[in-house]
């Protein structure tokens, strides 16, 4: 397996953080339904994105 970079892997912790945020204010009870919507895509970018870049990267 090859190595990955340490600013990949924080690239991939930092946005999964970033979208474990976007799910609790999508499901918060005061959230209005496009924000929650919104967040919701968000969530979805912030965990695909490093995603596909982890499996490229250990595809090589």
């Amino acid at each position: 397996m090859k190595s990955i970079s340490t600013i990949l892997w924080f690239l991939i912790l930092s946005s999964m953080l970033t979208g474990w945020v976007a799910v609790i204010f999508a499901f918060n009870s005061q959230t209005d339904a496009t924000a929650g919507a919104i967040s919701l895509v968000a969530a979805a970018l912030a965990f695909g994105l490093p995603a596909l870049a982890l499996f490229n990267s250990l595809k090589k």
